[in-house]
């Protein structure tokens, strides 16, 4: 369903098996109309994609799909925010909230946690104001549009495999945020300013004269 540089290069819309692997191409007028979208085969809840895909502490991640334990983590999170920006106010806030809600953790050990998760997953200052706004009225609601926000609007990734009668030994390109299974790995990167630059080299350099070399036998080069 994948090209280089091209997200839409085959779809299931007029499919009703996938007995044969080879997909019709979109027409030119098609790909001409930018709200053209490609039908999948397999659909998946999109509320789940979001959350898989978001750069959120996996913590929060398992809480919010139990329902249960939210406030504790999230407390836990920003609290790294406040230790790292120095809101002495607002950690002794959230030390009490943390007796309040019996959490087991000494002040020692909920420290070096929130520092963790803060310097894993930054949060901006509308997101903690989201989250704070959550520990009064509506976690749930907050904590979802925080993982919305925290999800990323482009995937960059490659074909697991490919098919003897494709012409490249690797195939990569980026696409909008989707549903996306094992057939296409995902490559995350931080930086998003060196994705285009990492596209072509993937696709035109380095990459295909490597994974030539795996398939002919030729002696293979590492990447680091």
């Amino acid at each position: 369903m994948i090209r280089e540089f091209d997200h839409r290069f085959g779809s299931y819309e007029y499919h009703s098996s996938r007995s044969n692997s080879m997909l019709p191409t979109p027409s030119v007028n098609m790909y001409s109309q930018a709200s053209y979208i490609i039908t999948p085969w397999y659909w998946v809840e999109k509320k789940e994609a979001i959350l898989r895909g978001a750069a959120v502490p996996e913590g929060v991640k398992k809480a919010f799909r139990k329902g249960e334990g939210l406030n504790e983590i999230i407390l836990v999170w920003l609290y790294g925010w406040y230790r790292q920006n120095g809101s002495t106010e607002k950690i002794e806030g959230c030390i009490r909230s943390f007796k309040e809600l019996g959490y087991k953790k000494n002040k020692k050990e909920i420290e070096s946690l929130a520092l963790k998760l803060i310097n894993e997953f930054p949060l901006t200052l509308e997101q903690v104001i989201l989250l704070e706004e959550g520990l009064q009225l509506e976690l749930d609601k907050k904590v979802e549009q925080v993982i919305s926000l925290k999800c990323p609007t482009w995937l960059f990734g490659f074909r697991n495999v490919a098919r003897s009668t494709d012409e490249r030994t690797g195939i990569f390109t980026i696409l909008p945020f989707s549903g996306v299974g094992h057939s296409m790995p995902l490559i995350h990167i931080n930086d998003s300013k060196v994705i285009d630059s990492l596209l072509l080299i993937s696709n035109f350099f380095l990459e295909q004269e490597l994974t030539d070399m795996i398939i002919n036998g030729r002696r293979a080069i590492p990447i680091i």
